[in-house]
């Protein structure tokens, strides 16, 4: 874990926290020490000319002026849902919600929503004609229906491909907005830890082909990977147990 002997307790804090949900999220060591690093950078620590770790401001609006991430009753998803799909939430699953960061990083230029985007936010109705290709795991004890697919649909968790999947391991059908939900949100489900660890690895390999999180090329793309986790995280009162 990076941590800075006798440093500031806030960076060293921020360090921790940012590396402990990194790990959990199924990061490696090397990949989230960097992660931790450069959140510590993004939120205004560096060394002054006598080798001290001072911080000049928050450049975050993820985080507060003690780098921790600013704190409030997190929305629980019943509000989540009304919010984004309003009288008709009831409808709606919280699969069905785009992924969404704390902010932490870099700021970004806001980009314009495209089709690829629209279509990521998929209904209940679709998600449950998904086949069962289209899922990261599909608990046992179900049966099947004229469709070939998993009933009762509850058994079938992280959605990630659309429609045309043929092929659960295939790269083209992946919806990567889903894709990094998914990878967000595996930590929070109720499955096994042997269950968690095999959809990890199906979602991990998905995340290699397309070169997103601690796969990604660009930094500023495996930061924000990790942002969406964080969120999640926060939103689970996560933080409360690391800091």
């Amino acid at each position: 874990m990076p941590q800075v002997i006798d440093g500031p307790k806030e960076l060293n804090e921020l360090l921790e926290s940012v590396y402990s949900s990194c790990i959990i999220q199924g990061g490696s060591e090397q990949y989230c020490s960097q992660i931790s690093w450069t959140a510590a950078k993004n939120a205004g620590w560096k060394k002054d000319n006598e080798g001290k770790w001072v911080k000049e401001k928050s450049m975050n609006k993820g985080l507060g002026t003690d780098g921790k991430p600013n704190q409030g009753k997190p929305k629980t998803d019943e509000e989540r849902l009304k919010e984004h799909f309003g009288a008709d939430w009831k409808n709606h699953t919280v699969d069905e919600l785009p992924p969404h960061g704390t902010g932490l990083g870099k700021k970004k230029k806001k980009k314009k929503k495209d089709k690829k985007y629209k279509k990521a936010v998929w209904t209940g109705a679709y998600i449950n004609d998904l086949p069962d290709a289209a899922f990261a795991y599909i608990e046992p004890g179900g049966t099947k229906d004229d469709e070939g697919k998993t009933k009762p649909r509850a058994l079938r968790h992280l959605p990630h491909h659309n429609m045309s999947v043929k092929n659960p391991n295939e790269k083209d059908s992946v919806d990567l907005p889903h894709l990094r939900n998914a990878l967000a949100r595996l930590p929070q489900t109720n499955l096994s830890d042997v269950a968690k660890a095999k959809a990890r690895k199906h979602l991990k390999m998905h995340a290699k082909q397309h070169e997103i999180g601690e796969f990604a090329k660009n930094l500023d793309e495996a930061i924000e990977g990790v942002e969406k986790a964080i969120n999640k995280f926060n939103e689970s009162k996560f933080w409360e147990g690391v800091l």
